[in-house]
């Protein structure tokens, strides 16, 4: 799935060739992973070639360890003529502490020319602060879940 407008850009899926171009002059590239959720929106109101401040997310899976699922145990539910999955029936163990959560590193590329970059951990903690010239650098070692981008 892929949303491209002024305000918003994501993308939720499997990119190709690890590279997923927007309009705008915003890019993602050098994905790490086969699978990724992306978002990154506008947080003053405007478009985000003009706004002054942005937020953004990258993410990849998690699991609890010991996960396991079974999908042929996997059932429905019909209402109004139509057939629902229920998701859960497929799960035969829940898993337990730890939570592996596959970060990402990627290249996120900016209209902008320069900024200040902040990243933020799952527990809304800031890991950095730095300043960027049109690349914002996510690494897999961080634990990035959320980036404010501002000039």
């Amino acid at each position: 799935m892929k949303v491209d407008n002024a305000y918003v850009k994501a993308f939720s899926g499997t990119p190709v060739g690890s590279i997923v171009d927007f309009k705008d002059g915003v890019a993602v590239k050098k994905i790490s992973r086969d699978f990724v959720v992306f978002v990154i929106a506008s947080d003053d109101g405007k478009a985000i070639k003009d706004s002054r401040k942005l937020i953004y997310t990258i993410v990849s899976t998690s699991h609890n360890t010991g996960y396991k699922e079974d999908i042929s145990k996997l059932q429905f539910f019909t209402q109004a003529g139509y057939k629902y999955p229920l998701a859960w029936s497929i799960v035969e163990n829940e898993g337990g502490l730890p939570i592996i959560v596959e970060r990402v590193s990627a290249e996120i590329i900016l209209p902008w020319k320069a900024g200040t970059h902040k990243k933020f951990d799952f527990f809304s903690s800031e890991i950095s602060s730095e300043r960027f010239s049109e690349v914002l650098k996510i690494k897999e070692t961080e634990p990035v879940f959320i980036g404010t981008v501002s000039r």
